[in-house]
């Protein structure tokens, strides 16, 4: 099968082609900026591809939100369990880097910084025990498929992405090897794609159909010798010539007894050779998850179960949405059909037996603090006194199914406060590092919503959803100042007091009943 050639833009026709990386040139004088640089390669005739991406994202943490083979917020790999599941190519896939429609040729990552020209450079050797080369030959040999995304910065493809981030399709490692890059060697992987009876869509337009399986050569190798030094075997990557590539052989990198050049050209045989299809080689989730159908929208837990945390793919433009709002998802925050759940009965609060507790669960050990408890004052409260030495004191004030049952209390609360849209929603980090904002939601704090809107939202009556229950200080019958509660809950409803005036003398009246 001939050589797939590189989409370059220094290809030309006919001629065995070079890997390929996009630098900045070193020229005198003044330098243009980055940003120049990224537009003027931009602005170049980029060809225009055959179809959309089956989803894609603006940012990193939608893709970590909604693929759940790619949940690596600032990293190009995904891996888990010392597997790889998923991998992203963008703007600096390193020197010697190669791509068409169904094979991928890219280094692994891991130990490398930016240098002066704003490229990542190896700045240690990596090793195959190293994190991700480990996480990228366990999948090699265990033959997992491995998700794939592209960016836009990508210029190998030569191709005008749609999007920022594209997810391209499930590929299959075939190679993994060492290379000397720079003063250092480091791991470089060969992917290859998983089905290839289905066009990519990042073909060019226009382009032909791939060949059928039935006429391809799946018996053709590239040329694997052993090496004298070190007894392994190595696959011929470059046309240049034979070397054995295992880092830690005295002929490493080389071809005879010299030392590679740094240019070098890649086998045709390298690129063009195709696995056999494998029935083992199963992915064991979907690509792009259909994540909205497997929750039921008429199931009262649907906001707050665990697989309703996550983002979603639009089912209509495919875009990866994060679970930003309370009340469901939105394709924009500002504009689209929300979609969302029920409100979540009282009932799953309290235990199967129907007990809610009276009293805050204590230990009796003179190690912890052991509060005052008193049923006597404020029934059906139970007041528990905390004392801090040299601070003062904490009065805490337990309820109960009584109590949370009235009318307009805390159960007509729990279900009003998500029944109402609060505005409460995921914000980025003001802090974040890079452009793609880090959320709210932390490992461990998974709950933090905000109101960026510090409005209060009404219910349509005047009232607050939190009013009732929360400035409603109603009297309690049976405590032992009923008397004077109600004496002072009259004299605040008819403006004779106000409200500092009112709270001020409530707590005048307990602080005078405390120790009787």
């Amino acid at each position: 099968m001939a050589a797939r050639p590189i989409a370059g833009r220094s290809h030309v026709a006919g001629q065995v082609l070079k890997s390929g990386r996009v630098t900045k040139g070193k020229t005198e004088g003044n330098k243009v900026p980055s940003d120049q640089i990224e537009a003027a390669i931009t602005d170049q005739a980029l060809e225009p591809v055959r179809a959309e991406p089956p989803a894609w994202a603006e940012n990193y943490q939608q893709l970590c939100d909604a693929i759940p083979w790619f949940h690596c917020t600032q990293s190009v790999m995904d891996h888990n369990e010392r597997l790889c599941w998923g991998f992203l190519i963008d703007a600096d896939g390193g020197t010697r880097t190669y791509i068409d429609e169904e094979v991928i040729i890219t280094r692994i990552g891991d130990c490398c910084t930016k240098d002066s020209e704003g490229n990542l450079a190896l700045q240690k050797n990596q090793e195959a025990d190293s994190t991700l080369a480990r996480s990228i030959i366990a999948s090699l040999n265990s033959k997992l498929p491995v998700g794939l995304i592209i960016g836009s910065k990508h210029k190998i493809l030569n191709r005008d992405l749609p999007h920022r981030y594209n997810v391209m399709a499930w590929f299959r490692v075939t190679n993994v090897w060492f290379e000397r890059i720079g003063t250092n060697h480091g791991a470089k992987v060969r992917f290859e794609k998983l089905d290839l009876a289905e066009k990519s869509w990042w073909a060019a337009k226009g382009s032909a159909p791939p060949m059928p399986l039935e006429l391809r050569d799946f018996d053709t190798k590239p040329q694997t010798l052993k090496c004298e030094g070190c007894s392994k075997e190595s696959i011929r990557v470059y046309e240049d010539g034979w070397m054995c590539l295992q880092p830690e052989c005295d002929r490493f990198w080389k071809i005879g007894n010299v030392s590679s050049p740094p240019e070098l050209t890649f086998n045709p045989a390298f690129l063009s050779f195709r696995s056999r299809p494998d029935d083992e080689i199963l992915p064991n989730c979907s690509l792009v998850p259909d994540h909205l159908s497997t929750l039921n929208e008429d199931a009262t837990d649907i906001s707050t179960s665990r697989g309703a945390w996550k983002g979603i793919v639009c089912p209509e433009c495919h875009k990866c949405i994060r679970r930003t709002l309370w009340r469901g998802w939105k394709c924009c925050d500002d504009s689209g059909a929300e979609r969302g759940g029920k409100p979540i009965s009282c009932r799953v609060v309290y235990d199967d037996s129907e007990r809610p507790s009276m009293k805050r669960e204590m230990v009796f050990d003179k190690k912890f603090m052991i509060p005052e408890i008193d049923d006597v004052s404020l029934p059906p409260y139970c007041k528990l006194t905390y004392k801090l030495d040299g601070v003062g004191f904490i009065t805490h004030f337990v309820a109960n199914a009584e109590i949370n049952s009235r009318p307009n209390g805390h159960d007509d609360l729990f279900i009003g406060l998500q029944r109402e849209d609060l505005g409460l929603k995921l914000f980025p980090l003001l802090s974040s590092l890079g452009n793609f904002g880090i959320l709210t939601l932390l490992i461990r704090m998974t709950y933090k919503l905000f109101n960026g809107n510090t409005q209060r939202v009404d219910t349509g009556d005047g009232k607050s959803v939190s009013g009732s229950a929360l400035q409603d200080n109603s009297v309690l019958k049976g405590c032992r100042l009923e008397d004077e509660c109600r004496v002072l809950k009259e004299k605040w409803k008819a403006g004779e007091i106000s409200q500092d005036k009112y709270d001020n003398s409530r707590r005048t009246l307990f602080a005078t009943q405390k120790g009787k």
